[in-house]
């Protein structure tokens, strides 16, 4: 997946949705041009934008510019603050740049959001490393709690778990509880 393209693809459906939108301001307004009112913005022209800024803090991220990619990462969250996974960039990239209390409170924040297996993975793995082991562990169980977590997502937290200084992941999440 090219970020970069993906985010060009947000930005020019976001710059799209803006034009409707203006377009159906000029089409309701007065001949006379008085009496202006403001329409409700779409729900796409945030999602786009949202997009927009994610795609472009992962390009970022991948070439290792994580005060860029941290910069789009929050303002991603200024315009859809419910979306789990844009956290979970945010904190990685926090992680990465070696600020793991900033990682750990992003982490909790997100938490409050959504229950999410890779969240509370990252949490556990956090709080290892700072010796917080029976809160880690806390959170690790949370995870082997969490109902019909598939292979896939299992994945997708062995690969948040790369992201920090641990002993490797086994494959399966029963295998680690072991």
């Amino acid at each position: 997946s090219d970020e970069l393209l993906l985010a060009q693809i947000a930005c020019a459906h976001f710059l799209e949705t803006l034009q409707q939108l203006d377009c159906a301001i000029g089409n309701s307004e007065n001949a006379d041009g008085s009496e202006h009112t403001t329409p409700d913005v779409p729900d796409a022209v945030y999602e786009y934008l949202e997009a927009t800024y994610s795609h472009l803090g992962n390009a970022l991220h991948q070439y290792g510019e994580f005060d860029a990619a941290i910069r789009y990462y929050q303002r991603a969250l200024r315009v859809r603050p419910l979306r789990i996974e844009t956290y979970l960039e945010l904190a990685t990239c926090l992680v990465k740049q070696g600020r793991d209390r900033a990682a750990l409170t992003v982490c909790h924040i997100a938490r409050m959001v959504e229950f999410s297996p890779q969240v509370y993975w990252l949490l556990g793995n956090l709080l290892e490393r700072q010796g917080d082991l029976e809160l880690a562990i806390d959170y690790y169980s949370k995870v082997l709690q969490a109902e019909d977590m598939g292979d896939e997502k299992l994945s997708m937290i062995n690969d948040q778990l790369s992201i920090v200084n641990s002993p490797p992941t086994p494959q399966k999440t029963g295998d680690w509880l072991k």
